[in-house]
């Protein structure tokens, strides 16, 4: 990347900052003409920009959730919606395929699931409102889908996949400087997120912390990938590193448990494939010098699971419902729910609109879809990992290694998010898994280890 093309990205970065910055003032400036900037780009059907313009913006649309056009109908809930309809009109226009097309079947039949058990719960209860949450919630299941289809048609050659991580790079401004200007008490207007003891979690402009928290891990797999894929030019890798440590440190002020788990997952997966092992133990004894002299980090892990802890070590008298956040007594009211409904529901879905409120992406699917939709959802997870995994053995490069990481930072949220139902975390994610999956041949980077496969670089690259 030359300087001239690093002062363009730098100011575009700097104009995205400061029209998110208006948010102070009023969500109704940035949303404007964000809005009709994406909204003119899909009418004139140019999908690449306007795919690249949504990922760069959806952490500002994100941060105006308290404004809604429709009651109960956001900023959020209508990108949810838009996506994947903007990959349907481009499948029928275009008719693009995949690599491998076998996963689609089980997405397929996944999406009729979800289309039944709307069905039943809109019947079930008569209202507008049961209307209107089923087809967002509909339309949010299919946004894994649909980026699942499109990435490698869009993505397919190194040149598209260095713009879209400049474009995740750029993304990542805005929750990363306000994330560091909360922490830093600059911005003091925003509300305050408690968790455990005295810590107060980094939320930013977003309804909780689990946005800010995200965005910074995206930021952070981007900005490795980007090193690692890409060898930029020294300047620009160190600016890489400095990027890197502020999503950690915004990473590590959210405190979250599942993000402590995922850290440490990514860090022993990208050790263990690409068989780094001197950097595995480094990484070990930087953790536990920090451990061991710094009081903060060590004090702070303890206040975030001290009920976990005592639990473990006495349950006599203990209030089960109030570990994990509270999250134990959600699960089992909804678990009683269902294991009472009749066998239909069990089968199908007791009910379609219980959202964000399960608190475990599994649980959700299995009180939405039934026994039948979670089976299914089981088969796509180790199908998807099925295919991770071969990719791995065939090109073990960057791309395939950090699918395989995303894909256990997925798992590892479904814990206590309800994942399907977040349109940016699933763009991100099962875009770059099936990215490494669907591949085009201009797409393998540099080998890691050796592999036993010879591939055939001199097959013609694919085009959209």
């Amino acid at each position: 990347m030359n300087s001239s093309n690093l002062l363009k990205l730098i100011g575009i970065g700097g104009a995205v900052v400061i029209l998110a910055l208006l948010n102070i003032e009023s969500p109704f400036i940035p949303v404007g003409i964000i809005a009709l900037i994406v909204i003119v780009v899909f009418v004139i059907r140019n999908i690449r920009i306007g795919i690249l313009i949504l990922f760069a913006t959806k952490p500002i649309i994100d941060a105006t959730y308290a404004f809604q056009i429709l009651p109960g109908l956001s900023l959020l809930q209508i990108t949810g919606v838009l996506f994947p309809l903007t990959v349907l009109i481009y499948a029928l226009q275009n008719r693009p395929v995949l690599h491998s097309p076998k996963l689609m079947i089980f997405f397929y039949f996944f999406l009729w699931i979800n289309v039944l058990s709307a069905l039943l719960t809109i019947v079930h209860v008569s209202t507008f409102g049961s209307f209107l949450f089923s087809l967002v919630t509909f339309f949010q299941v299919s946004n894994m889908i649909a980026v699942y289809f499109l990435m490698p048609n869009l993505i397919s050659n190194n040149d598209e996949l260095k713009k879209f991580l400049q474009v995740l790079l750029l993304a990542g401004l805005f929750p990363i400087i306000t994330g560091i200007l909360q922490s830093f008490n600059l911005l003091p207007e925003l509300k305050t997120l408690r968790t455990t003891g005295d810590l107060i979690r980094i939320s930013g402009w977003y309804y909780d912390s689990s946005n800010m928290r995200f965005y910074s891990f995206q930021t952070l797999v981007t900005s490795i990938f980007f090193i690692y894929h890409f060898r930029p030019a020294i300047i620009l890798r160190v600016s890489l590193y400095v990027y890197t440590a502020a999503c950690l440190f915004i990473t590590y002020k959210t405190y979250s448990k599942s993000a402590i788990g995922i850290i440490a997952a990514s860090f022993l997966i990208y050790v263990v494939l690409s068989k780094r092992i001197i950097l595995g133990l480094v990484g070990i004894f930087i953790f536990l010098t920090l451990w061991t002299t710094s009081d903060f980090i060590s004090r702070d892990i303890e206040k975030l699971v001290w009920k976990e802890v005592k639990y473990t070590e006495s349950s006599e008298g203990f209030n089960t419902n109030s570990l994990l956040s509270g999250r134990i007594g959600i699960w089992d009211n909804y678990l009683n729910e269902y294991t009472q409904s009749d066998i239909v529901d069990k089968a199908f879905g007791l009910s379609y609109v219980v959202g964000r409120n399960a608190h475990n992406d599994f649980l959700r699917i299995l009180v939405s879809n039934g026994f039948v939709g979670l089976g299914l959802y089981g088969v796509i997870l180790l199908s998807l990992l099925y295919y991770l995994l071969t990719s791995y053995l065939s090109h073990r490069d960057i791309l395939s290694i950090f699918s395989i990481i995303l894909f256990g930072a997925f798992i590892i949220d479904s814990v206590g998010l309800t994942m399907t139902l977040q349109p940016a975390y699933c763009w991100f994610s099962f875009g770059i898994m099936s990215l490494s999956i669907n591949r085009r041949t201009a797409l393998l980077g540099k080998t890691l280890i050796p592999s036993r496969m010879k591939l055939d670089l001199q097959t013609k690259t694919s085009t959209i």
